[in-house]
């Protein structure tokens, strides 16, 4: 057998080195494809992978075999080439199927990477086999380093694209792929070139003859080049395009499933999380957060410090939180927490207290030291029910409760919070049916000038008449209706009723002026400028003849849009108070800026005159100044003919009290007051009668 001697096509040289540094682009890129998705996908990227991946590597290794010219023609076994190409797939789905794992473990990077070299080298030297018309001698030293190389270049690939692929795409890591693509090219082709110099050539016997079924190696080069770098191509077009649909997958996720301002899970991923842990049938605690003081601060400093605010809390809720829990946002100020596999109830109480210190401490926001504390229900599952629904309503009354209670603080949730949440919503609804109903009434505490005992005015009180009979006081539903805004339809039908009756004394000769105390929430309604501008209109009632009165807390959560609606009364003429003066800020400023006439001296002031020296003088001082602001002053709650006597002294004779009357019926106004107008006292008998209703319930 003669020796035969090669040379290398130095264009088919570069060209197998370039397809070497693509094939090894596409591995890199494969495996963030592969480890980052799932179910049929991963499969699919796993299969369609190997395949391409293994053609690039094996068109290397062909076009690296072409690259090596020898004096003769030359041609390939068919089946010997496929079997190369085989074990080009296999060393590939092996890299791929390794970097999918979370984890790449040191025996699992030296297993693999010893399979894929051992499948690289086999696909080489095989594809040396599948050379016909000659045979080859190999030196075992050259044959061994290339065996070596082979393994080392795995490991290599394997790690590189193990690390990779945990990597968030960006410029960054388009240049480590592309140089780490360049490193491992030129170590597939070197491992190749290494293994043809281990090689030594010798011609067979005929070797000129032709060989029937052949492949003629030269024809196909260019176009096996040219086929494998399309196909890389196209597929890592596939990976960019599937990657930016996972992107945009992902962020619609996060839309779905995440709150925007937080980052924090949103109430949609809380229910769904919670419907799998009912499902499970496992022990653990949901907890309702509700911060406190929030709504002050956002509306002081404005949303965008309100926001800062939230995501500060959200960071420090994740802090509290163990491995597996679950904190969520369900909105505005209000968060939870799914508190999972649950040994003893040590563990909430626990979290409870670590949240509650974690939020004590203060936020700097926009350089204000801001402080915020929390509210906290606790409900157990499944001692606390046995449906997702039923737990967040029993976590959330738990969270009232301890508001109620006292600011943060956390509780659990009990059967009497239980049993009291379906009372108060009982009583709502009953509230609510009475107002449709018009089951309430008013009463009328008597205004008198002590100094000529004349009727000077009333204030309406309402009372609420039940189907069976039984008359609720206002203590008894007016907290209801506040905090349940049904204080706006039953504030309507209040002053509907009190200016009703205002005309019908009118009409009958007696004009009397009707006080109607306003509450904080119909104060500050849109509509209730409009709503006194009609009432007055439909009944054709002179204006001055309705009293409005305000308390001075009411008009401080907003004190531009307060004066503006006071002046709005004012200029339709109806007479303005201030109840309760004395017990809120009482600012100078606000009696300057306020357009009222008259001031109320409020009942815990007249109940300590003559027990406390320092209230007569504060007593004496709210009455001086009213008469230098030209204001009328009236106390109410005057009880005794001492506290008479001493309001007499200070000149404020406009009184309101059981002194003279409890509040009564229209009948009873009438028959004590109107028909008796020429009477100048109210007779001993009153007087008896009012105090001995005067420890009864106004």
């Amino acid at each position: 057998m003669e020796e035969l001697i090669g040379t290398y096509n130095f264009w088919f040289v570069g060209l197998s080195i370039v397809i070497a540094a693509f094939a090894s682009y596409t591995a890199l890129d494969l495996g963030g494809r592969v480890s980052h998705s799932t179910g049929w996908r991963k499969k699919a990227w796993l299969l369609g992978g190997s395949i391409t991946m293994g053609i690039g590597i094996w068109s290397m290794h062909f076009v690296g075999m072409i690259a090596f010219q020898l004096p003769m023609p030359m041609s390939y076994d068919p089946l010997l080439v496929f079997l190369s190409m085989l074990a080009a797939f296999l060393g590939s789905f092996i890299s791929l199927f390794l970097v999918s794992h979370r984890t790449l473990t040191l025996r699992r990077l030296i297993g693999g990477g010893i399979f894929m070299g051992i499948a690289i080298v086999s696909m080489h030297y095989i594809g040396m086999v599948a050379m016909e018309m000659v045979t080859i001698n190999y030196d075992p030293f050259y044959l061994t380093l290339s065996v070596l190389v082979a393994i080392l270049a795995s490991m290599t690939a394997l790690k590189l694209s193990y690390e990779l692929s945990n990597r968030v795409s960006s410029v960054q890591l388009f240049t480590l792929k592309l140089a780490s693509a360049i490193l491992m090219g030129a170590a597939i082709s070197g491992m190749h070139y290494i293994g043809m110099t281990a090689a030594t050539f010798y011609s067979m016997p005929h070797a000129a003859a032709s060989h029937p079924g052949t492949i003629n190696s030269t024809l196909l080069a260019i176009g096996i080049a040219i086929f494998t770098l399309l196909m890389q191509s196209f597929l890592i077009f596939g990976t960019v395009t599937d990657r930016r649909l996972a992107i945009q997958a992902t962020k619609l996720r996060e839309m779905a499933y995440f709150d925007h301002l937080t980052g924090l899970s949103n109430r949609r991923r809380f229910i769904e999380y919670l419907d799998k842990y009912m499902r499970e049938e496992r022990r653990f605690a949901v907890f309702f957060l509700d911060l406190n003081r929030f709504k002050i601060i956002n509306d002081a400093l404005g949303h965008n410090a309100g926001d800062l605010l939230l995501k500060g809390v959200s960071e420090r809720l994740r802090s509290c939180i163990r491995k597996g829990d679950l904190v969520a946002r369900l909105g505005g100020d209000e968060f939870t927490i799914i508190m999972s596999d649950i040994q003893s109830l040590n563990e909430p109480t626990t979290l409870a207290k670590r949240v509650i210190k974690a939020l004590e401490k203060p936020f700097l926001i926009n350089n204000n030291e801001l402080h915020t504390t929390v509210s906290i229900g606790i409900a157990m599952v499944p001692e606390d029910g046995d449906s997702s629904d039923v737990i967040m309503k029993h976590a959330d009354m738990a969270m009232y409760a301890s508001k109620q209670r006292s600011k943060s603080k956390y509780y659990y949730y009990s059967s009497t919070i239980g049993e009291k949440s379906e009372n108060r919503l009982c009583e709502e609804q009953q509230l609510r049916e009475g107002i449709e109903q018009n089951e309430f009434f008013l009463e009328y505490q008597p205004q008198i000038d002590a100094s000529s005992n004349q009727l000077i005015g009333v204030e309406s009180l309402v009372r609420w008449l039940r189907p069976n009979g039984k008359i609720k006081p206002p203590n008894s539903f007016i907290p209801l209706a506040e905090e349940t805004a049904l204080i706006i339809p039953l504030g309507k039908k209040i002053l509907d009723m009190a200016c009703r009756q205002a005309k019908d004394w009118s009409d009958k000769g007696f004009p009397t002026r009707v006080s109607v105390n306003l509450s904080a929430r119909q104060f500050q309604s849109e509509d209730i400028v409009q709503v006194v501008s009609s009432l007055l209109e439909q009944y054709q009632l002179r204006p001055e003849l309705l009293e409005l009165e305000v308390t001075e807390s009411m008009t401080m959560e907003n004190i531009e849009r307060s004066i503006l609606i006071l002046n709005e009364f004012r200029r339709l003429g109806v007479y303005l108070s201030i109840d309760d003066f004395g017990t809120a800020h009482s600012s100078l400023r606000y009696l300057k800026d306020f357009p009222i006439q008259q001031l109320k001296i409020d009942r815990s002031f007249i109940r300590e005159i003559n027990l406390d020296p320092k209230t007569e003088r504060i007593t004496s001082a709210i009455i001086a100044m009213g008469q230098h602001l030209n204001l009328e002053t009236i106390a109410e709650g005057v009880e005794t003919e001492e506290q008479l006597s001493f309001l007499l002294n200070q000149n404020c004779t406009n009184i309101q009290g059981f002194f003279f009357s409890k509040p009564i019926s229209v009948e009873n106004i009438e028959k004590r007051y109107f028909q008796r107008q020429t009477t100048d006292i109210v007779t001993p008998m009153l007087q008896l009668e009012a105090l001995c209703c005067a420890f009864s319930c106004n």
